[in-house]
C-alpha cells in the first residue's frame, strides 16, 4: 500500500491503483500463507474492486492466518474486544504496524487538524 497511503484518507480514491495494491496483497498472501491459499486456491487477479476476494471478519476468530516470507514476519498480534467471547487475532509485521501507524495519523488529523491544539 505504499503509494495509497500517500493519498488523503478522504480524499477522491484512485480506483486503478487501489485495484493494483489489492491484487499483489492478495498474491502476496495466497502464496505466503497457507490456510489463505487454500481458501483462495482458485483465485485470478481481479479487474473490478467488486472482484476482490474478502474473509468474513468471524474467520479470524477460528484461525491464525499468518502470512510469511523472506521480507515479512509477524511481529505482534492484535486483538479484538472479543464482544461475543472469543476474541480475532490479526498477525501484523513490522511493516504493516508501521503502515497501520501513519493511517490512523493521517485521518487523525484530517478530522481534527495537524497542528497543535489550542491551550
Amino acid at each position: 500500500m505504499s503509494e495509497l497511503i500517500r493519498l488523503d484518507p478522504y480524499g477522491p480514491r484512485n480506483e486503478e491503483m487501489f485495484l493494483s495494491e489489492m491484487n499483489q496483497l492478495t498474491s502476496h498472501h495466497i502464496f505466503g500463507c497457507p490456510e489463505y491459499g487454500q481458501i483462495w486456491a482458485e483465485w485470478e487477479e481481479a479487474t473490478e474492486v467488486e472482484d476482490l476476494p474478502f474473509l468474513h471478519v468471524g474467520l479470524f476468530k477460528r484461525l491464525s492466518l499468518k502470512t510469511a516470507s523472506a521480507k515479512y514476519s509477524a511481529q505482534r498480534v492484535l486483538h479484538s474486544s472479543s464482544t461475543t467471547g472469543t476474541s480475532s487475532k490479526i498477525q501484523l509485521d513490522t511493516y504493516s504496524s508501521e503502515m497501520q501507524s501513519i493511517s490512523s495519523n493521517k485521518i487523525l488529523a484530517d478530522y481534527l487538524g495537524a497542528g497543535k491544539a489550542p491551550k
